[in-house]
């Protein structure tokens, strides 16, 4: 995941019209807030307050509890946050679709307004002789 500010600006835009970047950051929130991991323990003496005896690099080692974890995903992932914004998302995706209907009605107006309405059939005359 890149990071908005490192997208060129014509792009740039476009990470915030698409909804993918509101709901990955409340579905990630969703799924880790709540939960206890094993194998780690509290650690004073390390800088992000917990450990992982087993993991000898520490680079496997997020957290014990599901906060710690986000925090530690937000290091690498800006998108990743350990706050709630879960609000915040769902009314950012309720507009972007409300902005899309709303162009959706405006085009399908404008491509409507010169149209005639239909006719009925005319009856066709067979040049068949019996």
């Amino acid at each position: 995941m890149v990071p908005e500010t490192d997208v060129v600006w014509p792009l740039r835009a476009l990470c915030l019209l698409l909804p993918m970047k509101y709901t990955l950051a409340s579905l990630v929130y969703a799924e880790f807030h709540d939960t206890q991991w094993e194998g780690v323990v509290a650690d004073n003496s390390s800088s992000q307050g917990f450990s992982c005896p087993e993991d000898t690099t520490g680079l496997a080692c997020y957290g014990q509890s599901g906060v710690q974890v986000l925090q530690s995903f937000s290091i690498n992932f800006r998108a990743i946050s350990a706050e709630d914004n879960f609000w915040r998302d769902v009314s950012a995706i309720v507009a972007i679709a409300l902005c899309f209907k709303f162009l959706y009605l405006v085009i399908a107006g404008l491509k409507c307004r010169g149209i005639a309405p239909p006719s009925p059939p005319t009856a066709r005359r067979s040049n068949q002789s019996r």
